[in-house]
């Protein structure tokens, strides 16, 4: 909904969030989500790669065009540096930093979060996810032409 949203409200900001392709589709992929229309993407190996791709081109036009309106944000060094990245986030955003933002687990042990992530959200972030597919390397293989021009795009190669 980017070019949308952009012609909507043209001075709003976006985050593009980036993680390794591989990741991405064996996480979507190995999700327990509920079935619905967006879910119905990630039954099958292949159908998820292939809608990580149709969103991904999506991405990378919409950062073309947008410019200084698309933050990315990079997994590996977001879980690195939360700090830092988080900082980087809020000055593009032009919101004032607070510590708590830190803290964002023990906020969601507060709530409601009726999510496949939650005991994900409330938890700090961890790097045991980082490189994951490489334990499913030979089960990804035959998906790995359509990601690779996303792995190569974004750095991942």
């Amino acid at each position: 909904f980017i070019p949308i949203i952009h012609k909507i409200i043209p001075n709003a900001r976006f985050i593009f969030a980036l993680r390794d392709p591989r990741d991405v589709v064996l996480s979507c992929f190995m999700q327990a989500f509920g079935l619905n229309e967006a879910m119905r993407h990630f039954l099958t190996l292949q159908d998820t790669a292939d809608y990580y791709a149709a969103v991904m081109k999506i991405g990378i036009r919409s950062q073309q065009c947008l410019g200084d309106r698309i933050h990315v944000v990079k997994y590996a060094p977001l879980v690195a540096d939360l700090d830092t990245e988080a900082r980087r986030l809020c000055s593009f955003l032009g919101l004032a930093w607070d510590e708590q933002m830190l803290r964002f687990h023990d906020t969601a042990k507060e709530r409601r979060i009726n999510t496949p992530s939650y005991s994900q959200v409330v938890q700090p972030v961890y790097r045991s996810a980082l490189g994951r597919w490489r334990h499913y390397e030979a089960q990804l293989q035959p998906v790995l032409t359509v990601l690779q021009p996303y792995i190569e795009s974004f750095g991942y190669a």
